[in-house]
């Protein structure tokens, strides 16, 4: 597919990067010779200096010929401007990056009227991250499937645990589980398993199960599962606000308390919210933070511009106890922070690429199935997909022992007529079924892909 992606900051470089790996025709335009000339010594793809909102730009770029158009620069209106001059030169679809709070009250408006085919807001899909991840405090990070009834989430095993040495099959009939160990990160290699592979000490872990289960085999495998009641927000920038709103939506009353040292986002905070502590202040300020209670909050969140601070502020509230997240912006910093006790990473740039990846993917040779969610983990060396099948095709109506699976390929659960299935070798994929798919060194963009042309 051809590609153009308007703005080369944080999500046009993840964005370029990822789908001119997966060999698509890409071009850039920016308005930045240096940005251009740093992504063409890293992405292999076209370039083209200007403004992408400007019509004789667009058609240098060859619009005309483009099957999507991503306008991601710091600009909604330059987003919105892009993607409108683009449809009036081509049939291409378009996605723009919109985060302010304010467009995102109209946005069915704005996309309708804008011919727009989907909008993305960083700060928004953030928001909905870290509330995942709060469902599961323990986890480092946690994505759901099937209208939230089953549930992938990562974890580091204990090292006392119990299921240290035991092999994967052994764990749910030994231990009375229900889960189904998807992934494992040891050291730097990913390994998805099967039934004969063991649990070692300093393994990450990720697993799928439904909600009572995960609790369940939280308690088995030496964490308790508690509820997060408390909350401390470092930064009261536009991921706050949403953050807020969904902790609200979901009878969160009160203990949240957020504190900022900018006098002008504290108030619209305080206003906003009157139910909500804020605080005025400097939150590198150890004694300040031992003050307002760091220790005794369920979670830590931070959310300030500047990624070393949130890094630092991580690392001085991690405990036991206390559940920490915290928001790196520069994507080499998220990759070199692995072995940091700095709890659970959002980066919001790599959160929207991955949300653009799965809508790009899902227009793909979808004949057969359409991609519903995609989520990257472990670096992106793992990819979890939701398909929805629409037609018979080569894996419809076989047993799944039958499928000839590439390598690296684990169907984790199947979603049938309300009922989520965990599927062995005897079940069948039927048209109108939801399946989850995890895969390693694979690019699906159709459920026939998962199959081996050998």
């Amino acid at each position: 597919m051809k590609i153009i992606i308007v703005g080369c900051g944080k999500v046009g470089y993840t964005l370029a990067h990822n789908l001119a790996d997966e060999k698509h025709d890409i071009t850039l335009i920016d308005k930045s010779q240096s940005v251009i000339d740093n992504v063409l010594s890293m992405v292999d793809c076209m370039c083209v200096v200007g403004n992408g909102a400007i019509q004789s730009v667009l058609l240098e770029a060859q619009v005309d010929k483009a099957d999507y158009l991503i306008a991601c620069t710091d600009s909604d209106e330059i987003n919105i401007l892009t993607c409108l001059m683009a449809r009036k030169s081509s049939n291409c679809r378009t996605i723009a990056r919109i985060r302010n709070p304010e467009y995102a009250k109209q946005i069915e408006y704005i996309m309708q009227e804008m011919d727009i085919s989907m909008t993305i807001n960083p700060e928004l899909a953030t928001a909905r991250e870290i509330a995942r991840i709060l469902r599961y405090p323990k986890s480092i990070s946690s994505d759901s499937f099937f209208k939230g009834r089953l549930n992938t989430l990562m974890i580091k095993i204990p090292d006392n645990s119990k299921v240290i040495g035991m092999k994967l099959m052994d764990i749910n009939k030994t231990l009375n589980c229900n889960i189904l160990v998807c992934a494992i990160e040891r050291e730097d290699d990913i390994i998805i398993p099967n039934g004969n592979s063991i649990i070692e000490k300093g393994d990450k872990i990720l697993f799928a199960a439904e909600h009572s289960n995960v609790v369940n085999f939280f308690k088995v495998i030496g964490y308790d599962y508690k509820q997060v009641n408390s909350y401390m927000i470092i930064g009261a920038g536009r991921i706050t606000h949403y953050l807020i709103d969904i902790l609200l939506k979901n009878n969160v009353k009160s203990n949240i308390k957020v504190i900022d040292i900018d006098k002008s986002s504290c108030d619209k905070i305080a206003e906003k919210y009157p139910e909500i502590s804020v605080v005025k202040a400097d939150a590198t300020e150890k004694n300040l933070l031992l003050k307002e209670g760091i220790h005794d909050v369920d979670a830590f969140i931070t959310l300030t511009g500047m990624d070393e601070q949130n890094i630092i502020l991580a690392l001085l509230a991690n405990s036991e106890k206390t559940k920490t997240i915290a928001k790196i912006n520069h994507l080499n910093f998220v990759d070199s922070l692995k072995d940091l006790q700095l709890g659970s990473i959002v980066n919001p740039e790599r959160i929207a690429a991955n949300i653009m990846l799965s809508y790009v993917r899902a227009s793909i040779n979808s004949r057969n199935s359409n991609i519903e969610t995609l989520y990257r983990l472990f670096n992106d060396r793992v990819e979890v997909l939701g398909f929805k099948i629409k037609n018979e095709s080569i894996v419809t109506n076989i047993k799944l022992k039958d499928l000839k699976l590439k390598p690296n390929v684990m169907i984790v659960g199947i979603f049938r007529k309300g009922s989520v299935i965990k599927p062995n070798g005897f079940d069948e994929f039927y048209v109108g079924d939801s399946v989850v798919i995890i895969t390693k060194d694979n690019v699906f963009n159709d459920i026939v892909d998962i199959v081996s042309e050998k």
